[in-house]
């Protein structure tokens, strides 16, 4: 009878410890309908609250991890997933939640292997088998931790000035967790004389911070320290909207130039994303000035290689080494050449106080 007994609670261990006392129905039923009405950032002061009034409720980290992951904010969903496996380790949707955290994070194999104890115990879980073909997609398809553009922009110039060129090369490298470093340079011919530009990044989910300069420039900064900051992303009638606010000093020969960026990315899935800037700046005469930039990007098919991108700006800019207002136009064609290699067109028009310029540029971004 014991031994009955014994294997009895062995086999109903999962189902006890997901039936701990449930949260009450304000907070815990409230917090789950908004999240499952994609209003996760809605969602989760309803749900903070139920795991502080039920912390044994397992249903109620998971809700609360779900919507944090819907939120984007992917370590306090990994923290409150983790709680809630503690709770129930044979509850198949915490462990499917668990491993769509690890996909959303580009680790598509510790994804796998989170979900290969659901897919073991319920090969027939439909939630589970759709996640695994997702996975298989993007491991066939190569998650690329390195990442390298390479761009040439040709430029001419109105009122018999030379032409101009500059040759663009970034390189980053992508770390678990959404951490990231990277290397970017820039090589600028422009008047008759030539500037080479460098330049280190380094940055999180968060946001980043930068630092670089030319030392015996003539246009480009001496030296520039930059960095930006990342608000909650909020999901709105399927919408992802990002604010931000990017933040840089840079010394060039005329003086100092401040700024402060304020700005807002929105996308429609993969289809649209468009991205405004509030550009303000405090120039080397210590004159405030401000403009704006506007710029989109729209796949006509969906999952389909081809787009198109578009920019406007009418905003101050010190690239000719003193801060003048730029107003520029810009317009090309994107080309993906696979899974990993993106290919661009732009040609772009500027109205500048003492010439015109017209630039072109083609551009290649390649993961390995």
């Amino acid at each position: 009878m014991k031994a009955a007994l014994a294997a009895a609670l062995i086999a109903f261990a999962p189902l006890i410890a997901t039936a701990q006392p449930a949260a009450p129905a304000s907070d815990l039923d409230r917090g789950t309908q908004l999240r499952r009405e994609d209003r996760p950032a809605q969602a989760i002061p309803y749900l903070e609250a139920a795991t502080r009034s039920h912390p044994q409720d397992a249903d109620a980290w998971l809700e609360l991890g779900l919507a944090y992951a819907g939120s984007e904010r992917l370590d306090e969903a990994q923290a409150a997933l983790d709680r809630a496996a503690g709770l129930a380790p044979a509850y198949a949707d915490v462990q499917i939640a668990r491993a769509r955290v690890a996909y959303f994070r580009s680790d598509p194999a510790e994804a796998r292997r989170r979900l290969a104890s659901v897919l073991a115990q319920h090969p027939d879980n439909a939630e589970a088998k759709a996640l695994d073909r997702q996975i298989a997609a993007a491991l066939a398809a190569g998650v690329a931790p390195w990442r390298v553009d390479l761009a040439y922009t040709h430029g001419h110039l109105s009122r018999g000035l030379p032409s101009a060129e500059v040759v663009n090369l970034s390189l980053a490298h992508r770390f678990s967790g959404g951490r990231f470093a990277g290397a970017n340079f820039d090589r600028t011919r422009q008047f008759g004389q030539t500037d080479t530009y460098g330049e280190l990044v380094v940055g999180a989910r968060r946001g980043y911070l930068a630092a670089g300069g030319a030392p015996d420039a003539h246009f480009r900064p001496r030296w520039a320290v930059r960095g930006g900051l990342y608000a909650d992303a909020m999901r709105p009638a399927g919408w992802t909207v990002q604010p931000l606010i990017d933040m840089g000093w840079s010394r060039y020969p005329v003086g100092d130039v401040r700024s402060i960026t304020p700005g807002l990315d929105l996308a429609r899935g993969e289809a649209l994303a468009l991205r405004a800037r509030w550009i303000n700046v405090i120039d080397e005469h210590d004159r405030r000035r401000a403009g704006f930039s506007l710029a989109g990007d729209w796949r006509p098919a969906k999952a389909g290689p081809l787009g198109v991108t578009a920019a406007l700006a009418n905003a101050p800019e010190s690239s000719d080494g003193a801060t003048q207002r730029v107003k520029s136009l810009s317009g090309g064609v994107i080309l993906d050449l696979g899974a990993r290699t993106t290919v661009r067109l732009i040609a772009n028009r500027e109205s500048r106080p003492a010439y015109r310029r017209h630039d072109l540029t083609v551009s290649v971004t390649r993961g390995f």
